[in-house]
Order: structure tokens, then sequence, then C-alpha cells
């Protein structure tokens, strides 16, 4: 009949985004290190959240995150839900929570931070999956926020924004790996270009002494 959780103090991540617009790689980078393990640990007892976007992400005084509301969480035993309600937030909300396409799991919570994660990156929202499931056109983060953000990072976000449940990471496991792959991967590669044409200059001719 009643859900108990812990009070915690903090600033909620939505309204420290509406005063700064965007924030740099590296601070979404450690707020996203603790959520991912968090989300690690409550999908490891198979349970989802199914609601997260920045006003559910509490930034306490010391910069650490903690992610509240679990009302929508649903969780999966033995092939039956439980779900205590049936809600979303329609701009953060997969796919597959809107319109039946597939099963909710893991992926379903990572579309979700990958949708606050393109909010906190670009300024905007990401266009609703309902309308994009309309062709309805999405920029994509690695365009939107060019420039600003690592190309890894913002192709991870892009991961996670992929409508069809079956495109996206399975898990937390496999979404983190796409945000800390080495940098050498990335661009210590050896690259191949083709040598200008450039038309050698004729040598001049030596010339030849005649002996009588």
């Amino acid at each position: 009949a009643y859900m108990v959780m812990d009070f915690e103090k903090g600033q909620p991540l939505v309204n420290i985004l509406e005063e700064r617009g965007t924030l740099p790689e590296e601070e979404l980078g450690t707020i996203l290190h603790a959520l991912l393990d968090g989300l690690d640990r409550v999908h490891g007892a198979s349970v989802w959240h199914r609601d997260i976007k920045p006003s559910n992400i509490l930034i306490r005084s010391d910069g650490s995150p903690v992610l509240i509301d679990f009302g929508a969480a649903r969780k999966d035993i033995s092939g039956t839900d439980r779900s205590m309600m049936n809600v979303f937030s329609p701009a953060f909300a997969a796919p597959e929570q809107i319109c039946p396409m597939g099963e909710q799991g893991p992926w379903t919570d990572i579309y979700s931070l990958g949708a606050t994660l393109y909010r906190a990156v670009t300024g905007n929202l990401p266009t609703k999956a309902a309308k994009r499931m309309h062709d309805e056109p999405h920029v994509p983060a690695v365009e939107a926020a060019r420039g600003r953000y690592s190309s890894l990072f913002l192709s991870a976000v892009d991961e996670a924004l992929q409508l069809f449940p079956k495109d996206r990471p399975q898990s937390i496991g496999e979404w983190k790996a796409l945000f800390t792959q080495t940098v050498q991967e990335e661009d210590d590669r050896t690259v191949l270009r083709p040598l200008p044409d450039v038309v050698p200059e004729p040598k001049p001719e030596k010339k030849k002494l005649e002996t009588k």
C-alpha cells in the first residue's frame, strides 16, 4: 500500500539545466558514472525504473547524483510484470512504453537516460518517440552538439536513443562500454593518404665525352 524511501537533499537536475542550459562533458561523466552503477544494481534485481528524467535526478551538495521516484518501477518476476502504475514522461519515454513494439527491460531505462543526456548536451528536448515513429525528424546528438563534446560521448547518447529496443545497448554494461572506449581506438589510427600527383622534372642529360 505504501512506498517508503529515504529523504534526499539536493537540487533537481532539471533546475540546474534550466539555469545553465548545458553541462560540460567532464561534469556529465561524473554524474553518469554514478547513475550507471546504481542502475546496474537495480537492473540486477530485475527492476526497471521507467521514468528517468532530469526532475527525477537529484544532485547532492558534493556533486553526486541520486535517482529518485520509483513510483513507475516494474518488477519482472518469472515472466510476469508487476507494476505499481503505468506512467511515463513523453519526452523521455522509450517507444515500447507508448505502444507495443517489444518488451520493456534495461534498454527502456537506457533510452530515458539517453534522452536526459541529450537534453544536457544540446539544451533541447529530444523529439518525442511517438512523433519519431510518425517520421518526424530527430537531430542526432552528434550533429546537434558537434564540436562541444567528444564524438565518442555523443555517439553513445545516440545509441541509447535508437527507436527499436533491439538496436539499443541491451544492458548497462554494454552501454557503459561505449563511453569508455580508449582514445587509441578512436583517434590513434594509421591513416593512409594518397600522394599528390607530381610530375617529376626531367633530369638534365649528361654530356658524353668523345675521345679521338
